[in-house]
């Protein structure tokens, strides 16, 4: 997953919530494609805490995880 950014928007509720939504991610970049086809994605949602009362973020990707060399998360509080 060289040279690629993810971008997306999502709206926190602080308390207790009770479904789960996925997260559009936008991808930019230079995507490799896998020998099956496929260009590797990050797919982010959000999803209720099965130990405490507020919602957890979850990622996943369809790449295998030793071809991730590097992974940085930057999160910012839009008023």
């Amino acid at each position: 997953m060289d040279n690629l950014i993810f971008s997306g928007t999502a709206s926190v509720y602080v308390g207790n919530i009770t479904i789960e939504d996925e997260i559009v991610l936008h991808m930019s970049g230079i995507p490799q494609t896998y020998t099956d086809g496929t260009q590797g994605r990050i797919y982010a949602k959000i999803a209720p805490s099965e130990t405490a009362d507020y919602g957890e973020l979850y990622l996943a990707t369809n790449v295998p995880q030793s071809a991730i060399r590097n992974l940085s998360i930057t999160m910012k509080k839009i008023l």
